[in-house]
């Protein structure tokens, strides 16, 4: 087994040194096993960041994704699922974790394309082809209607913080993954944030995650209303966005 430096393992379906997923570790054979202290995988998702586009009458898309896709890559995926997910895609967002990723599925191979209407954040997007290999990889102006599509014929569309693809050695050429992942998008999903919230109650100072099924900020008014339905007489202190991990529990105030 090749030996990577600090940090990285050996990919033998890339054939190169690849970073270490947060939530695992090199075990014995130079094989990754998951970190059962940690519990979760891949990094964090539902960062911000704002991106929209157009693609087969499909564009981009955004929300909080209760489904994900296992790519070859050191990311958390989200996915949006119905067309106005894909039209709203990243917007409004005020930033994007570093590990974190969106995947967009069309409904037919094509040349979709993208702008970046309303989106605050430099993107790099790669779009894939049916069997999983990067067509091209391209970079994503913030606050411009600039169009930018594919060079051939694509499935997928992928988008991460700008150099993200560098920095990870991810090139154009590469095989991401393998399978179909048409099915991944089956499980139904919502548009939304999760913000840490920080509170007084009883004598007590009490942090919840909730779940606000919307993509703007929402006000202090509004999340002191929503903490008051659970937690009466409450007093609110602070709250922030915060990565969505698979599995944390939370409080999801659209129900």
């Amino acid at each position: 087994m090749k030996k990577c430096p600090p940090g990285k393992y050996y990919c033998t379906d890339r054939k190169k040194c690849m970073p270490i997923p947060s939530g695992y570790y090199v075990g014995r054979g130079g094989w990754l096993e998951k970190d059962k202290k940690n519990g979760n995988g891949n990094g964090s998702s539902n960062g911000n960041g704002s991106s929209n586009g157009n693609g087969n009458g499909n564009g981009n898309g955004g929300g909080m994704g209760e489904s994900y896709v296992s790519l070859n890559l050191p990311l958390d995926i989200e996915i949006p699922v119905t067309s106005g997910e894909r039209k709203l895609g990243l917007m409004f967002r005020e930033s994007l974790n570093y590990n974190s990723g969106m995947f967009f599925i069309f409904d037919e191979v094509g040349r979709p394309e993208f702008h970046m209407q309303n989106t605050s954040i430099p993107l790099d997007i790669a779009f894939i082809r049916e069997d999983g290999i990067i067509e091209s990889i391209k970079p994503l102006q913030p606050f411009t209607l600039e169009r930018v599509s594919a060079e051939g014929n694509v499935l997928y569309a992928l988008e991460v913080n700008r150099g993200w693809f560098a920095e990870n050695d991810v090139n154009i050429g590469d095989q991401i993954f393998k399978d179909n992942l048409s099915e991944a998008i089956s499980i139904p999903r919502q548009s939304g944030n999760i913000y840490s919230v920080l509170f007084a109650w009883k004598g007590k100072t009490i942090e919840l995650k909730l779940f606000f099924p919307q993509i703007q900020k929402p006000k202090r008014k509004e999340m002191e209303a929503a903490i008051e339905k659970v937690y009466p007489g409450s007093q609110l202190r602070d709250f922030e966005l915060v990565p969505y991990k698979p599995g944390d529990p939370f409080l999801n105030v659209g129900k």
